[in-house]
């Protein structure tokens, strides 16, 4: 049977050992480089509007605006429950926000931020799961926005103390990362496509070790190495996603390219 997505994260899971920050040290200017990088090689603008509504403008990171339809209720009577302490009606309000603009790539990130911000993470983590298989259905995809997302869920995973999902995500950040245009302003030591690439690929090897019946890493590194040029160590994890895939999670478009791709290679 497939693996329900709640058991993954708890076998992912472990205590924080005191060696834990140490340990996490050299590996954090990773997360640093998705969100530095992200203002080097594209537009991380992602509009110039208005602030929220004051009881929300709070729950939404600075240094990303997310547009909303301030056209819609739902977003003062959310702002007007978080004002006296009503968190639960907000988030119901919130929930009802994203339901009704499905459309919006970034209804559902919105709520997820103001759930992480009230300390509500399992349900924050669902919801900024849903916003990238959101992003991933437009032809062309937010980068910044499904960057951010990921950054969030290392966040939200380095809280919980979850090993697999921090180098889950940091892998698949600075994968999208890469996927950037690059520009002709960069300095003269920014890293390069490839060296961002073979730190996705580290972090997702991390990530497989810890968890080998998952497929989105193994997904994830066959896309990487392709990209790389190295056609060998590519089909491996093809072959690998192909194994696995039945019994795991992927998202709905990562499970179409991945049939596509495996037809093919027939």
């Amino acid at each position: 049977m497939p693996a329900d997505k709640g058991e993954t994260r708890g076998r992912g899971r472990r205590a924080r050992p005191q060696s834990y920050e140490p340990l996490m040290r050299p590996l954090l200017w990773l997360a640093c480089l998705i969100f530095a990088g992200c203002q080097s090689y594209g537009p991380v603008e992602l509009a110039a509007l208005p602030a929220a509504p004051a009881g929300l403008s709070r729950y939404l990171p600075k240094a990303l605006r997310l547009p909303v339809n301030y056209d819609d209720s739902l977003l003062p009577q959310a702002s007007q429950a978080l004002e006296r302490g009503d968190h639960t009606q907000a988030c119901e309000f919130l929930r009802a926000y994203a339901e009704r603009h499905r459309d919006s790539k970034h209804a559902r990130a919105f709520y997820a931020e103001v759930l992480a911000k009230l300390g509500k993470g399992a349900e924050a983590n669902i919801e900024f799961e849903k916003a990238i298989a959101r992003l991933q259905e437009d032809k062309t995809i937010d980068l910044a926005l499904i960057v951010h997302c990921h950054g969030r869920l290392i966040d939200l995973a380095d809280e919980d103390a979850d090993e697999f999902h921090v180098h889950l995500h940091r892998g698949l950040g600075l994968y999208w990362l890469a996927q950037q245009k690059r520009r002709g302003d960069e300095p003269a030591d920014a890293p390069t496509t490839e060296s961002i690439l073979c730190k996705a690929a580290m972090e997702l090897t991390t990530a497989h070790a810890i968890i080998p019946s998952e497929a989105r890493p193994t997904w994830y590194l066959y896309l990487t190495w392709r990209q790389l040029g190295q056609t060998a160590a590519a089909q491996r994890w093809l072959r690998e996603t192909q194994m696995i895939s039945p019994y795991s999670y992927l998202t709905p478009r990562e499970q179409c390219d991945l049939h596509l791709r495996s037809h093919a290679a027939i």
